[in-house]
């Protein structure tokens, strides 16, 4: 695997226009560079500044941090329900070998169609929020199906499937609203995202061992009532992001930089 990213990492490094006010792409002409430099002021996206202790002391005395961590941890542990689809299927032995990789690219096929459709609509409306729930409101509804364990119904539980796999577009979604809210200091975006992320994909790596046990399948135990508990996690506490955003926005002290 890592044959396969290494030249993508090299490409990146060179085609990767970092950020306006630094970029250094060759590539790029100088219109281009200060049309994204405009772009950026519009959206009050201010330029990296040198990480000091203080900003270092603001982003972890910040509110976003840990409302986001929590956020992005829910939808990662929910949305690794998915990945056992095909484990469902093999341990039902009612599938062939080929049936049990082929029916799971309908899940995957319609994560794309939702992920694209999650993106235009937040853009079109201008806000996250909204969105991020709707898109777990199928997720929480397959996992209820699945929690109920209708074995006898397949199309049932087949649909129950499908539907975990259409939240995985809130990701790219809570994402950008990280940016929104820390739309005057780059260093917030930056240090919290990358916080965000590690933190959450911690817990992907282990947490998932214990509430899909996998020896128990086609029936996990608790699996599917836990996937279900993240999904409505994710729902309250974005709709508490909402709130607080809007009650105490993030207010951002500018240093003056010494030359």
């Amino acid at each position: 695997m890592g044959i396969i990213g290494l030249p993508i990492a090299i490409y990146g490094y060179f085609a990767i226009p970092d950020q306006p006010t630094s970029s250094k792409a060759r590539w790029l002409p100088p219109s281009q560079k200060q049309m994204a430099i405009d772009r950026m002021e519009v959206c009050r996206r201010r330029p990296v500044k040198r990480l000091t202790l203080k900003k270092l002391k603001d982003i972890f005395t910040s509110w976003p941090l840990y409302f986001f961590c929590a956020i992005f941890i829910a939808h990662v542990l929910g949305i690794r329900i998915y990945s056992y689809f095909n484990v469902w299927l093999k341990s039902t032995k009612k599938w062939s070998t080929s049936e049990v990789n082929l029916i799971p690219t309908a899940g995957y096929g319609a994560q794309i169609f939702f992920t694209l459709t999650y993106a235009w609509t937040s853009d079109a409306i201008g806000m996250r929020w909204p969105v991020i729930i709707a898109a777990c409101v199928p997720a929480l509804t397959g996992c209820i199906i699945l929690s109920v364990w209708p074995a006898h119904n397949t199309p049932a539980m087949i649909a129950g499937w499908i539907l975990t796999f259409l939240e995985t577009g809130a990701g790219a979604l809570i994402i950008t609203w990280i940016n929104e809210i820390c739309s005057e200091s780059a260093e917030h975006r930056i240090v919290i995202i990358g916080v965000v992320e590690a933190i959450a994909f911690t817990f992907q790596a282990w947490v998932p061992l214990f509430i899909y046990d996998t020896g128990k399948a086609p029936h996990f135990p608790i699996g599917y009532q836990m996937a279900a508990m993240f999904f409505a996690i994710e729902v309250v506490l974005t709709l508490c992001v909402w709130q607080v955003h809007k009650r105490w926005p993030l207010k951002v002290e500018n240093e003056v930089e010494a030359d």
